[in-house]
């Protein structure tokens, strides 16, 4: 597990989307995180704990959902 610092105005979606790649890691992101549930917005120098993340993406997502290059 690594860690993160976070800066003013950092947010539990920003902070897993920029890490993982997706918004669908921020509850990985929380629950390696239990002491810092209650912000919802972060100050600067708060350390996470940043998990291992595996993200399932639905077979069923468009491709602009997933990252897909588009088909012609």
């Amino acid at each position: 597990m690594t860690t993160y610092t976070t800066v003013q105005g950092d947010m539990w979606d920003r902070i897993a989307h920029n890490l993982a790649g997706t918004e669908a890691a921020t509850t990985a992101l929380l629950q390696a995180n239990p002491d810092f549930i209650e912000y919802v917005v972060f100050p600067a120098g708060i350390v996470l704990n940043i998990p291992d993340f595996t993200v399932d993406v639905p077979a069923d997502l468009p491709p602009w959902r997933t990252g897909a290059e588009s088909v012609e």
